[in-house]
Parts: C-alpha cells; structure tokens; sequence
C-alpha cells in the first residue's frame, strides 16, 4: 500500500509555511526564497544565509553562488550576509578557502583590507610598485589607486626590487 503525501512538499528554492505537511503548498508556499538566503530542499521552512564567500542573488535560490558581480569576481567579496559588497577605494579583497555546510569549495573574496604599503588598489587586486618607485608608507590607502601614486626615484637611482615603501630604498644605480 503506497501512498504519496499530498500535498507535495515546497520544492528546493521555495519557502514552506509550516512544519505540517498539510500546510506546505498554501500561498505561501509559492513564495520564492528570499534575496540574499537559499532553501536548499524541498520542505525548507526557514531560509539560511549562504557560507561566507558565497551569495545568493535575487529570490528563488536552492544553492549559493561563488562571490561575484555582474562583471566577474573583481571588486566585490562576500562576508556572510548573502550578498556581494564592493570593495572601497584603497583597499583590496581578502580570500580565503572555503569549504563549508552544503559542500562549497573553493577560493573566495570574503572580505577587504586596506591596500599594502608599497601597492596601488583597483578593483579590489593590489599591484606592487614597479622596479625603481616607491610609495611613501604615510600616503593613505585611499590615495593608492593608481600606478601614479608610486613615486619614481631620483636619476641615476633604483630601488632592489618592487614594492619599495620610501625614498631610501632608492639606491644609486652602480657604473656599467
């Protein structure tokens, strides 16, 4: 003797208004997952945050995302609360390995830092200062977003490799 329930649970991606299978495919069980959570099985009566480094875009959602924008993975990380924020001018993602509940993996942005000394910041990536610039240590993150932020040293001078901090890393340049 088989007998199915009825009604059916909510599907993946949906939200359940209640714990009572009676109840499951009410109107409100129509509803889709909200933004920013996923219901990740049939049946899901409260949505859950994504892992950190993950989002869950717009509503409906039975799985999360790798963190990203419109635009691919630059300049955004995700820090636990389901959706993307952009990194702010002068500062570069943080990544981390996650491998967390409902099996993700992977390299995520999962937060921001203040660009390094020594570096300029766009769209979230830090570049070392070229071989012979510096970046003052004191020049505040905000104002490294370029490659002209990174000083050039005086003629005939050079620094040892990239990503010099100050004036006396620079070195004069030996004969030949």
């Amino acid at each position: 003797n088989n007998q199915s329930v009825f009604p059916p649970l909510c599907n993946a991606g949906y939200v359940g208004d209640s714990y009572e299978l009676q109840s499951q495919q009410s109107e409100v069980c129509a509803a889709p997952c909200p933004d920013g959570k996923i219901c990740p099985s049939a049946g899901t009566i409260i949505p859950v945050l994504p892992p950190i480094g993950y989002q869950a875009a717009g509503t409906g959602n039975s799985n999360a995302i790798p963190c990203r924008d419109d635009n691919g993975f630059l300049g955004v990380y995700c820090p636990g609360d389901g959706i993307y924020h952009s990194v702010k001018v002068g500062y570069k993602t943080v990544k981390a390995e996650v491998n967390l509940s409902f099996g993700y993996v992977g390299r995520n942005n999962i937060g921001q830092t203040l660009c390094p000394q020594g570096y300029y910041c766009i769209n979230g990536l830090n570049h070392s200062c070229p071989k012979g610039t510096y970046m003052p240590a004191e020049t505040p993150s905000r104002d490294r977003t370029a490659a002209s932020a990174c000083q050039p040293c005086a003629k005939g001078s050079t620094t040892q490799g990239t990503a010099a901090t100050s004036k006396g890393d620079c070195t004069e340049c030996k004969p030949g």
